[in-house]
Order: C-alpha cells, then sequence, then structure tokens
C-alpha cells in the first residue's frame, strides 16, 4: 500500500501495488516505471487478506494529531494527514496510522491516546495575568493563578530533596541566560514548596530586597482535603507582594515558567500511574 502525499490521482492518495514496482531500477527506463509509484512518498506492507478477499485486519485509522501521538514518534511531516472536522481552519488535523496485524499494535496506540485524554484536564492549568514591568511601589509583578485541582494532585506527589535541587539549578541557569540586571538581581531567587511535594507556596525574586507571587496560607491545608477543594474555588491565585522593579517581575516569570514545566511532567507521570 503506497501513500501519494502532495500528489493525487483523481481525488486517489492510497494505492495497492506490488513491491518491486517501486524499485526504478527494475525498469530499463525510469519513464517506464507507472507514474503513481514514482508519486509514493510512504509505503507499508498490506495486511493479509484471505480467500474470499476480506481484510483479516484494518490496513489502519485516522488519529487526531496529538503531544501524546508526536511522542509516539508520528512525524507531521512524513505522515499521511487530512484535516479534521472539530477545527480545520486553526490547523487541526488527523493522522493516517498503520496498523500491524498485531493487536499489540492497537493497544499501543489506544493506550498513547488514553494517556493524552487523561492530561486533558492539565492542558491549560495556570496562567499569567496582568503582567506589568513599570518601576515604582509595588507596581510590577502579575498574578498567578494555577488549577485547583492540578495542586491538590501536586500536594500528593513526593518529591526528593535532590529533585528540587535540579529545578532550582535550571532555573538559576535561565536567569543567568536572561544576563545584566535581571541575573544581578536573581542571584537568591527560589521556589518554596508544601514540603516534600511539587505544590508550591511561594515564588521569590529576591530574599533579601522583596518581590514575591504567594497564594493563602490556608489554602495548602485545604490542598490536602478533597472535601474542601471546593472552599478554594477553581484556581488558586498567587498575588505579587513588594514587587518594585522589572527585574523582579521577569525573574518571577522565569520562576514560575520553570515551575509550571515541571509541574506538568509530574502530572503526566501520576497520569500514567494510575493508569
Amino acid at each position: 500500500m503506497i501513500y501519494t502525499e502532495g500528489v493525487d490521482f483523481n481525488g486517489e492518495q492510497f494505492f495497492d501495488v506490488k513491491a518491486d514496482s517501486l524499485n526504478e531500477n527494475s525498469y530499463e527506463s525510469p519513464d517506464d516505471q507507472p507514474e503513481i509509484c514514482r508519486a509514493a512518498t510512504h509505503w507499508m506492507p498490506r495486511p493479509f487478506v484471505d480467500p474470499n478477499a476480506q481484510m483479516a485486519a484494518q490496513a489502519g485509522q485516522w488519529v487526531h494529531c496529538s503531544p501524546a501521538l508526536l511522542k509516539a514518534g508520528v512525524s507531521c511531516a512524513h505522515t499521511p494527514r487530512r484535516p479534521c472536522q472539530c477545527r480545520p481552519e486553526n490547523g487541526g488535523h488527523d493522522h493516517f496510522i498503520a496498523f500491524n496485524v498485531t493487536e499489540a499494535s492497537r493497544a499501543t496506540a489506544q493506550t498513547e491516546l488514553m494517556r493524552d485524554r487523561s492530561m486533558d484536564k492539565y492542558r491549560f492549568f495556570y496562567r499569567i495575568d496582568g503582567l506589568d514591568l513599570v518601576p515604582g511601589n509595588k507596581t510590577a509583578g502579575f498574578c498567578f493563578s494555577v488549577l485547583t485541582q492540578a495542586l491538590a494532585d501536586l500536594i500528593q506527589i513526593q518529591v526528593p530533596s535532590i529533585e528540587i535541587e535540579r529545578l532550582m539549578s535550571d532555573v538559576h541557569q535561565r536567569i543567568a541566560r536572561v544576563g545584566g540586571s535581571v541575573y544581578e538581581a536573581g542571584q537568591q531567587a527560589q521556589i518554596l514548596f508544601v514540603e516534600g511535594t511539587a505544590c508550591p507556596r511561594a515564588f521569590i525574586a529576591d530574599p533579601l530586597f522583596g518581590g514575591s507571587l504567594g497564594a493563602d496560607p490556608e489554602t495548602f491545608g485545604r490542598l490536602h482535603r478533597p472535601d474542601r477543594l471546593d472552599w478554594i474555588g477553581p484556581e488558586v491565585e498567587y498575588t505579587p507582594h513588594n514587587c518594585d522593579t522589572p527585574d523582579q517581575a521577569i525573574i518571577l516569570v522565569v520562576l514560575v515558567q520553570a515551575w509550571a514545566e515541571y509541574a506538568r511532567a509530574k502530572l503526566r507521570d501520576r497520569s500514567r500511574q494510575l493508569e
């Protein structure tokens, strides 16, 4: 079975051909090779066909493009694709995923899709609001909101201190890459966590000169209680305190973004463990 990406023949792009017809060296002249074979960009062995010419297994199926699919090794550039039915105007698309004739390959594809669905609730689990870089008395900074359920899950994840040390090392490398006055001001930047967990209490640009984001302290006790999450509301808001300079605001952006990337990885791992 072959697919001709970027070229169609009377609207068709999938064709059954003999394997040796794809070898241009088997022809006296390249022009003797069938045109559809010259146009082939992807190919796969045709699954077994029984004596009644009924497919013993599906050749494959169209699957919506997703982060899990890409992580599984599917290439947007080199896998057959079509506009999806949900939001094609935004570039959404499906890929044709070929099956092996074993049940194992189907199970693998289904597992990856299930993992992607399990992370849907965390797809947009944080946001930055009202970023301001105006210098002055408490005029800089922003509000950082995180999905309550995400924090409730993160507070259940036990994290060794060495892992936090690696995270903070990454944070300081990022601040160093910014350079200049931001680097100078961010030498003592830190994230305070609920002890032993991946849930942050506060983000601090400088313990001495100020510039931090923090949440209501009572929130963290409630996060341990599933029956009290409604008391918190859908989001936990970390608000700025004594943030007076653009440098402090930029340092805080680096802190929250580095934490968010780390937290998403922890949530993904947790979802997989619960499958």
